[in-house]
């Protein structure tokens, strides 16, 4: 699984006016990308800073239930660890696409849509349909 959310990382990006102090370059990416107004940009860093310690949680159960898998031989918390961080992951970017436009949303799963295994990428997060990237 490529991460419960698998953001393009650019350092580069500038702070943007109303953008909280703490936000990640990512974040500020995103907003670029998406052209998100001042109050969509506040909505969605509370979101990611909201969902931060619950993805910091999820990864470290994966990574712990990856190497008792590999220790026993058996895969089926693994696979059950997985299936709980993909169900968050679809939670989380469907609770994304309320902050956004109609207009933005198709563009957003376009970004995130690869991120997910086919079967559960949310309506509209068709790689094929990604728009020109």
């Amino acid at each position: 699984m490529a991460g419960p959310v698998g953001y393009l990382y650019f350092a580069a990006a500038p702070a943007s006016a109303g953008a909280p102090t703490n936000a990640r370059p990512e974040l500020l990416w995103l907003q670029r990308e998406l052209d998100l107004t001042a109050s969509q940009f506040t909505a969605v860093h509370a979101l990611h800073e909201e969902g931060g310690p619950r993805v910091a949680s999820l990864r470290a159960q994966l990574e712990a239930e990856r190497r008792n898998a590999q220790a026993t031989g058996n895969p089926a918390a693994d696979v059950a660890m997985e299936a709980q961080c993909r169900t968050y992951t679809v939670t989380f970017i469907q609770q994304m696409t309320t902050v956004l436009t109609p207009a933005q949303r198709p563009k957003y799963l376009g970004l995130v849509g690869p991120c997910l295994p086919p079967a559960t990428r949310p309506e509209g997060a068709n790689v094929e349909q990604s728009p020109g990237r």
